[in-house]
């Protein structure tokens, strides 16, 4: 423990409040921990150095941050207890016992924050002739949708469109699955499939679908133009409204006993040879 982290709060006057388990910003924030709170839509928690860096990094706006003077040892977290105090509204100290109630790590580093994730306007999403997005239809587990989220960020897809929503997209597990991709992704969420699947035609993207069944192996298409590829969950098939009209399926080949991949790495293969191809193009 360094007593510089407390000459950091001190210099912050008032702006850093003492609070212990009895205040009622603590009382909700341990709520969530706890189960007995939901985070709302928009909102995501912070835990950790790591997560709190990349949200600084990506600019997302912090309503709350909680500190713990006696878990901060380094520079590099003295220097983001500095950052975070200047741009946070409510920012509170708490003892060490308190914070191991509020984090779901088994080694706290000394900081939890909520903050507000992006908001991005559907209208920026490219569709000159070489956007790509990916849609995810149904995915109900939170491990594979952050991994298409740090896939999507780095192959280089413009987007990720939900739709069927059965997972959070704010909750941990996603957040820590994406590495932070979550931050910087742009999201789109849309109320069912046919919703989605109408935007996509009517702003020219060819729509592609995974699916075991399909008799085209995804390296068989030329994915030209705008490019949608729909990635439905493990347990539930994509809805029928993909299906029909112009939507195109593919498959990825498979020389073992096992029809078929994880969600979640079925999508980054078809993802990273879709923008390969673009950038030749």
């Amino acid at each position: 423990m360094s007593d510089d982290i407390y000459a950091v709060l001190a210099a912050a006057g008032d702006k850093v409040r003492q609070a212990g388990a009895q205040n009622e910003r603590i009382k909700y924030l341990l709520r969530l921990a706890s189960g007995g709170a939901q985070l709302p839509d928009g909102l995501v928690a912070l835990d950790g150095l790591w997560a709190h860096i990349r949200a600084a990094e990506a600019g997302l706006e912090t309503q709350v941050c909680v500190i713990c003077p006696e878990l901060v040892h380094s520079e590099e977290a003295r220097a983001l207890a500095r950052s975070y105090i200047s741009r946070t509204p409510e920012v509170y100290s708490v003892s060490a016992r308190l914070f191991e109630r509020l984090g779901g790590r088994e080694s706290p580093d000394g900081f939890f924050s909520l903050a507000e994730l992006p908001r991005p306007e559907l209208s920026s999403v490219r569709r000159d002739g070489g956007g790509f997005v990916v849609v995810l239809d149904g995915l109900e587990s939170p491990g594979n949708i952050g991994t298409i989220l740090r896939t999507a960020d780095g192959a280089g897809a413009d987007a990720v469109f939900v739709c069927g929503r059965r997972a959070r997209l704010n909750s941990p597990k996603v957040v820590k699955s994406s590495m932070g991709a979550l931050f910087i992704v742009p999201v789109f969420e849309f109320a069912d499939a046919e919703k989605c699947r109408d935007w996509l035609r009517c702003n020219g993207f060819a729509i592609y679908l995974a699916d075991e069944r399909a008799d085209r192996l995804y390296s068989e298409h030329e994915y030209a133009g705008n490019t949608a590829l729909v990635v439905g969950g493990e347990r539930y098939s994509l809805s029928e409204g993909w299906y029909g009209q112009d939507a195109r399926t593919l498959a990825i080949p498979m020389h073992g006993k096992l029809s078929s991949l994880n969600a979640g790495v079925a999508a980054s293969v078809i993802m990273y040879e879709i923008c390969r191809r673009k950038r030749s193009m």
